[in-house]
């Protein structure tokens, strides 16, 4: 065995003596730091203040070059007690990948020790978990934290040999990261930039009250990207003071709750994120039943039989912003519910400024609530009931913060605060994965039949269908047309002992307008045309869209051939039938009389009046169709030889110059 010396080089006196945790924080305790052996800790300002540590102070070792023994210990107010939180936990940073830390505890009973796995990445905040299950015994004697870095290699005094560690805390029931027989099913790692995953979220906004929501709360929840987005990998929450005025009612803060479009019964889910900070905000994570009634939830149109809290409650996480840094782990049943006696409460450090990791295992005995991988709370009813376990049918996820309720009376100077949530990840346990394929949606029409869905599984189990739209209804797999727009449908699959829950799957197609009818009033030269639809038209002159003309009536002073579409979100009617206009009389005034003779015309027609150059001549029929006519001039007089040309009426454009005439002539 390996006897170390320890030689006192440096102690540094405390106004008092520490006590686990250790965060380096305090400002009255200056932690008695006894180097040995060529180490050197010290307080120190947090050099990389990013991922899992956000804490402006920390512990700084240096191993003094060539020494391999050197580490440190601190000594505390009383003897580290292992009889029941066996497990130590240190956040660590290492200037080199795959270094260790040695973790002891001596004093005046026996020595005990554990030494880390190697450091995965460098520079980047890692935490480190001890387990002195089976080894630290009942020993309630020993008093002194011995940090020991790269045990047996050589320091150099330099920056790859300066060590970064923090958070020292002791623990119970740790449980050890996801089980291997647990495989992920759903997860969202908020890649990308913009609003939340439209097949995996949903922003709920309805208000279930006149009042607004329940409990008292300030908020709207909103469906803008201002209240949530993604950015740099994580998705934002944001809780905001203004005035917004929706369905009627006027509040003076907005927010998001984000419902998921994924339900299951039984797994582990982990949600890791960073909470809102200040008075009034009440931010949760949480799960309610898929068929809840609540009007306005995402599954409650479809799915929506039963009234809370007969559909169940799991809170994840709740924090009271008038009460920081503890969290909240509930159940809500009929049994008990509101101010629940089924509850947990827990001391985390600094809640707001580092992110934590907010977990359930639930299965068909019990829920375990965990922090960091902790568990701090289970819930096992002896007696299982609609009363007391209303857990054996699937759950959602839902995502908020809202303002006063809990969360007690809001700051005056609050402005917002974020939620930021960097991943949701759900686990089921020994079953198989399961995948839903969703064909694509083809184009319909308003006044189409309906239709059928075929989304299918691999577990051949049924697929259920949910649609927010107002555009179409849904019965089972058969889908009824409403109105005209795009819309989309979801595909989903609960899955059962054997199958996993399938992610959701979104299929979003266009419903097209009905086709537009024109009908015409007014007299020459101003005609009045007027689509059938009241909103979303685009006029058309001879087949080219006419600026500014989406109004449902135009006045028409050109000849030609008018149609007319319209649109709705992004779909795109059919063109209405072609309306031919045909104007009579000179466009442009003029003093000089411009007529044509004979008219009816058999075969040679003149026109008379014309002062400039003949420029431009065509022949337009009913249908809209043109020929371009050939004058010669003799004199004052125009001659076109028309005996090729059709019986029937026509419209005679002819430019002369800057003006324009449109003359009616009949072809005999």
């Amino acid at each position: 065995m390996l006897v170390v010396l320890f030689v006192l080089s440096v102690v540094i006196c405390a106004l008092a003596q520490p006590v686990l945790p250790l965060d380096f924080e305090s400002t009255t305790i200056t932690y008695p730091f006894t180097n040995f052996l060529g180490g050197a800790a010290t307080k120190f300002p947090n050099p990389q203040i990013n991922g899992i540590n956000t804490s402006a102070t920390v512990a700084k070792m240096i191993k003094s070059a060539g020494e391999v023994f050197g580490g440190s210990f601190i000594t505390m107010a009383s003897p580290v007690n292992f009889a029941t939180n066996k497990i130590i936990k240190v956040k660590v940073s290492s200037p080199v990948a795959g270094r260790k830390l040695l973790l002891k505890f001596e004093g005046t009973g026996p020595t005990f020790e554990k030494e880390s796995m190697g450091i995965t990445t460098a520079n980047v905040w890692q935490e480190l978990t001890f387990d002195f299950t089976g080894v630290a015994g009942l020993n309630n004697v020993n008093t002194k934290i011995v940090f020991i870095f790269d045990l047996g290699t050589q320091g150099d005094g330099s920056a790859n040999s300066t060590y970064l560690f923090d958070d020292v805390v002791q623990t119970s029931n740790y449980v050890g990261g996801v089980a291997s027989d647990y495989n992920l099913v759903w997860s969202d790692e908020f890649a990308g930039t913009g609003a939340p995953a439209d097949d995996h979220w949903f922003r709920q906004t309805k208000i279930p009250t006149l009042s607004g929501w329940f409990g008292g709360e300030l908020q709207h929840y909103t469906n803008r990207d201002l209240n949530s987005f993604i950015a740099n990998g994580y998705l934002n929450i944001v809780a905001k003071k203004e005035s917004f005025t929706d369905q009627g009612l006027t509040k003076q803060y907005t927010s998001t709750r984000l419902n998921s479009k994924y339900a299951f019964k039984y797994g582990r889910v982990d949600i890791r994120a960073k909470l809102p900070s200040g008075n009034g905000t009440f931010p949760a994570i949480w799960m309610l039943g898929k068929n809840i009634n609540e009007p306005g939830a995402y599954f409650a149109s479809q799915y929506g039989t039963t009234t809370w809290p007969a559909t169940g409650e799991i809170d994840i996480m709740e924090h009271w912003g008038n009460n920081p840094n503890v969290i909240h782990q509930s159940i809500h049943t009929p049994s008990s519910f509101g101010g629940t006696v089924n509850t947990n409460t827990t001391a985390i450090a600094q809640v707001s400024t580092t992110y934590h990791i907010y977990s359930i295992i639930w299965d068909a005995n019990q829920i375990q609530f965990l922090i960091d991988d902790v568990a701090y709370y289970t819930y096992n009813p002896t007696v299982k009931n609609a009363s007391t376990w209303p857990f054996d049918k699937p759950q959602y996820l839902l995502l908020n913060i809202a303002m006063g309720g809990g969360g007690g009376a809001v700051d005056p100077a609050f402005t917002q605060s974020t939620m930021e949530v960097d991943y949701v990840r759900v686990y089921q346990k020994g079953v198989i994965p399961n995948t839903i394929t969703f064909p694509a949606i083809a184009t319909k029409t308003v006044g189409g039949p309906a239709f059928a869905l075929t989304a299918t599984s691999n577990s051949s189990l049924a697929v259920s269908y949910a649609t927010t739209s107002d555009k179409i209804t849904i019965n089972a797999a058969t889908v009824t047309i409403v109105k005209a727009g795009r819309t989309s449908i979801t595909a989903s699959q609960d899955g059962n002992d054997v199958y996993a829950g399938a992610a959701l799957v979104q299929q979003s197609f266009c419903i097209k307008p009905v086709k537009p009818v024109i009908t015409i009033s007014g007299t020459n030269p101003v005609t009045v045309l007027t689509s059938s639809a009241s909103a979303g038209n685009q006029w058309f002159l001879n087949g080219t869209a006419i600026v500014g003309a989406v109004n449902s009536a135009v006045s028409a002073t050109n000849p030609g051939v008018y149609t007319v579409q319209v649109t709705v979100d992004d779909c795109v009617s059919d063109l209405s039938g072609e309306t031919v206009l045909i104007v009579t009389g000179d466009i442009n005034a003029s003093s000089n009389q411009v007529d044509v003779y004979p008219n009816p015309v058999e075969n040679y027609l003149e026109v008379r009046g014309l002062q400039g150059v003949v420029t431009g001549a065509r022949l337009y029929n009913l249908t809209g169709r043109s020929n371009s006519l050939v004058f010669e001039r003799r004199g004052e007089i125009h001659h076109a030889n028309v005996q090729q040309l059709a019986q029937g009426i026509y419209l005679l454009h002819i430019q002369d110059g800057n003006k324009n005439y449109q003359i009616k002539i009949i072809k005999k």
